[in-house]
């Protein structure tokens, strides 16, 4: 009997770029019985999580929680998987001391939880270009999320509207 690889997604709430660029995409490989895929917010993260997941996918992690948990996973030599699908180095702020801020939280937390990465997923070349050189391995996974598709995200709520940012 083959042994399906267990999927851990974490991000600190289920936001579009979990439901859209990461859920979408592996659940339809769950239901072909080809791995098993759980959600879990950052802060309800256990260990027995970690310990039963193959694969942790961190989803824009940028904070100390999501640090120690890609730190535990390293720990139990589980493959981990940044994916980004927005430029977080270079997010316009108003003053001085929002940007000092900011400049803190990735030094402290983005680049440490890039560099423990075994891979890097994300949705452009200019992601690749800008972030893949803090990712050791060099590992890089590219997805283009269709418009088709943000109409029938299995997590889409028929009765609201879609918005599309750009």
């Amino acid at each position: 009997m083959r042994t399906l690889t267990n999927v851990l997604v974490e991000c600190p709430a289920l936001i579009a770029s979990v439901k859209i660029g990461v859920l979408d995409v592996l659940f339809p490989l769950q239901e072909r019985g080809q791995c098993n895929v759980r959600f879990v917010q950052t802060r309800s993260i256990k260990a027995m999580h970690i310990k039963w997941c193959d694969v942790l996918i961190t989803v824009r992690g940028a904070e100390k929680a999501t640090l120690e948990v890609v730190q535990i996973a390293k720990k139990y030599q589980r493959f981990i998987v940044y994916y980004l699908d927005d430029d977080l180095l270079h997010v316009p702020v108003a003053n001085e001391e929002e940007r000092w801020y900011y400049k803190r939280i990735v030094d402290q937390y983005l680049i440490p939880i890039l560099n423990l990465s075994d891979c890097l997923w994300g949705v452009n070349a200019n992601i690749k270009e800008r972030y893949l050189s803090f990712c050791p391995s060099g590992r890089w996974i590219e997805n283009k999320v269709p418009v088709h598709s943000l109409m029938e995200s299995h997590h889409r709520d028929q009765k609201q509207t879609v918005d599309v940012l750009f």
